[in-house]
C-alpha cells in the first residue's frame, strides 16, 4: 500500500508534465531588410494563442534592450483579441521606455534603454497580436541569428531576407528554403532551450554573416588607440617579468573572470565599443567584448599563445561561423577538436573571458541526534569545488524541512569553499521526506527534460556527489524504506543506499557522471545513471 502511493505521487508528476502546452505560436513572419550599406531592418508580425494562466509571464510583457545611438524601435500593433471577439489594444502607458536590469549598477552604459510592451486583457483562450521593427540608424551588426523554435509549439514560422542579401546563408534543423530566401518550418513541437546542457541541438535557425565578427573584434583589438594604458594594467599584475604562461593565464584570469563583475551587454548592442583599459579596470565592471579585450591584449603582451573564439548574437547554442576552426561558445563551450590538441588557452567574447569546465564536486555530510521525540539537531559539512553557480546551502540539504542556522562559509581558494552550520529538522507525522534540492542544484530535472528531441546534449563538466546523512534515535524505531540501488555504465555511477538500526538510520548517496556529450543513441545511459538519485527524489521513509 505504500509502494501504491509513492508510485502515485510518481504518475501524478508525470501526468502534469506530459499536459497541453500553454500557448502557441500560431504564426510568425519575420523580414530582414538589408540595405546596400549593410543596415538591417527587422519586421516581425506574430499571433500567439494562450491557453492558461502559465503563458501570461511568458508573452504578457515583451522586453528589448537596445542602444538608440544604433538602433530605433517601433511597435506597430499590440492587440489582444478575447475568446468573444473583443480586441484590447495595449494602451500608451503599457509601452515603456526604462533603463535595462543589466546596466543597473554601470552607469557608463546609461545610455542603453529597455523597450516594454504590457499586453493587456489576456485571458485563457485569447490571441495576441503583435508587431514591431527593429531598424539601424547605421550599419554597425555582424550576424543575423533567428531561431525558428520556442518553448512552446510554433505551428508556422516565416523567416525572408530582402535588400543586399548575404551570398551565404545557413539553415539548421527542421528550417527548410520555402522560396527565394525565404525559410520556415511548420507543426514545431516545443523546444526546450537548455543553456546549461544542449550545446548541439535539434533547434532550427537561420544564420548569416554581414562581417565575420572574428575579424572584426580582432581589428578592434589591434587598434593602437585602444591599446592605451594596457602596459599600466599589466604592470598591475606584478608578474615582475619572472612567470610561467600558467602564471601570467592565472593572474589575467583573475583580474578580469573575478574582479570585473560583467555587464551582460553583447558585443552587437555596444556596437562593437571599447573604453580605455584603465576605464574598464577603475569601474570595476565590463561588457563581455571588453573582458575579451583586456584578456587577449594581456596575453599578447606577455606573450602567451591563446585562441580567441565569438558568440552569435542569439541563444547560446552551437553554431559554426563561416570561417572555419572557429566556434560560437556558450558559457560552458565544446571546444572543437584541433582546440584541444593545441593546448592554447581560449579567450571567448561571451560571458567571462576565460571559460574554465572544471570538474565540480559537491560532498555533504550531516549528523543529527534525536535531542527530544521527533526533533533533531546536528552538525552539517559541506564541501564544494568549482559549484555550478552560485549557490545557497540551504538548497543540498537532503530532508524536507530540515533548516541550516547560522552557516559559515570558509573560501580556501577561488574553486574550492566550505560551509558548516548547525542543522535542525523535526520529523512530522513519522514521515521521514527526502528533499529535491540537491536534484536542482545538479540541474537533473532541467536535463532529463532537455534529452527528448536533442540530437546531442553537452554537460557542463565532469561532476562528483556524495551525500551521507546518520541519525540516532533514543529508543528503538521500526523503519521502512525503499530498496538500495545502484548503476554503473559508461557515464560513470551512481547509487544510494539505507542502512538500518534499531536506534539509527544511515543514508548515502553517490554520482559521479565522468561522460559529458551524449548523442541520441547513448542518451539512454544517462537516464539510466541518474535513476537512483531520482527514484530518491521526494521518497518517503517511514519512522514508527
Amino acid at each position: 500500500m505504500r509502494n501504491l502511493f509513492i508510485i502515485s505521487l510518481l504518475l501524478v508528476g508525470c501526468a502534469l508534465a506530459l499536459g497541453q502546452s500553454s500557448a502557441e505560436i500560431l504564426n510568425e513572419t519575420v523580414t530582414y531588410t538589408i540595405s546596400e550599406d549593410g543596415a538591417v531592418e527587422k519586421q516581425v508580425v506574430q499571433r500567439v494563442k494562450l491557453h492558461d494562466f502559465t503563458a501570461f509571464s511568458r508573452f504578457g510583457e515583451w522586453f528589448y534592450t537596445y542602444n538608440p545611438e544604433l538602433e530605433e524601435v517601433r511597435i506597430v500593433r499590440s492587440v489582444t483579441i478575447q475568446p468573444d471577439g473583443t480586441e484590447v489594444p495595449t494602451p500608451e502607458n503599457g509601452i515603456l521606455d526604462q533603463s535595462p536590469y543589466a546596466t543597473a549598477n554601470a552607469p557608463d552604459f546609461s545610455f542603453m534603454r529597455e523597450r516594454m510592451v504590457s499586453h493587456v486583457g489576456l485571458e485563457p483562450g485569447s490571441i495576441i497580436e503583435f508587431e514591431f521593427v527593429i531598424a539601424d540608424r547605421h550599419p554597425f551588426r555582424t550576424v543575423i541569428f533567428e531561431p525558428m523554435g520556442d518553448y512552446f509549439p510554433v505551428l508556422e514560422k516565416t523567416v525572408v531576407f530582402q535588400g543586399k542579401v548575404p551570398s551565404k546563408v545557413t539553415r539548421h534543423g527542421l528550417a527548410e528554403k520555402t522560396g527565394k530566401n525565404t525559410y520556415g518550418v511548420r507543426n514545431l513541437p516545443a523546444m526546450i532551450l537548455a543553456d546549461e546542457f544542449a550545446a548541439v541541438t535539434d533547434m532550427p535557425f537561420v544564420y548569416a554573416e554581414l562581417r565575420n565578427p572574428l575579424s572584426v573584434a580582432r581589428e578592434l583589438f589591434a587598434d593602437e588607440a585602444n591599446q592605451e594604458g594596457i602596459s599600466a594594467l599589466a604592470g598591475r599584475l606584478k608578474l615582475n617579468g619572472f612567470h610561467t604562461p600558467a602564471e601570467a593565464v592565472a593572474a589575467v584570469t583573475d583580474m578580469v573572470n573575478h574582479r570585473l563583475v560583467t555587464v551582460n551587454l553583447p558585443a552587437e548592442k555596444t556596437g562593437y565599443s571599447l573604453r580605455k583599459a584603465d576605464e574598464i579596470y577603475q569601474s570595476g565592471y565590463a561588457t563581455p567584448l571588453e573582458k575579451a579585450f583586456l584578456a587577449t591584449t594581456l596575453l599578447n603582451t606577455f606573450r602567451v599563445d591563446h585562441q580567441m573564439l565569438v558568440l552569435a548574437d542569439g541563444v547560446g547554442e552551437s553554431v559554426l561561423l563561416h570561417e572555419p576552426r572557429w566556434a560560437v561558445l556558450a558559457d560552458y563551450p565544446v571546444y572543437p577538436e584541433d582546440l584541444s590538441v593545441t593546448g592554447e588557452r581560449v579567450v571567448t567574447l561571451a560571458g567571462n573571458a576565460f571559460p574554465a569546465p572544471a570538474e565540480s564536486h559537491c560532498h555533504l555530510s550531516l549528523h543529527l541526534k534525536e535531542t527530544e521525540k521527533n526533533t533533531f539537531s546536528g552538525d552539517a559539512v559541506l564541501s564544494l569545488r568549482n559549484p555550478l553557480g552560485n549557490m545557497d546551502p540551504h538548497r543540498l540539504l537532503p530532508l524536507e524541512g530540515a533548516k541550516l542556522e547560522k552557516p559559515k562559509i570558509r573560501i580556501h581558494s577561488l574553486a574550492q569553499r566550505t560551509v558548516t552550520g548547525q542543522v535542525t529538522y523535526t520529523l512530522k507525522d513519522g514521515r521521514l521526506e527526502m528533499s529535491s534540492s540537491a536534484l536542482e542544484y545538479l540541474r537533473l530535472p532541467r536535463l532529463l527534460a532537455a534529452l527528448p528531441g536533442h540530437t546531442h546534449i553537452t554537460l557542463p563538466c565532469q561532476l562528483k556527489m556524495s551525500i551521507h546523512v546518520t541519525l540516532d534515535f533514543i529508543a528503538d524505531r521500526i523503519i521502512t524504506c525503499a530498496a538500495d540501488s545502484a548503476v554503473a555504465n559508461e557515464a560513470g555511477r551512481c547509487e544510494w543506499t539505507v542502512r538500518r538500526g534499531e536506534r539509527s538510520l544511515d543514508f548515502a548517496g553517490s554520482l559521479d557522471i565522468v561522460k559529458t556529450g551524449y548523442a541520441t543513441a547513448d542518451a539512454a545511459e544517462l537516464q539510466a545513471l541518474l535513476a537512483p538519485f531520482l527514484s530518491a527524489n521526494g521518497q518517503v521513509i517511514l519512522v514508527e
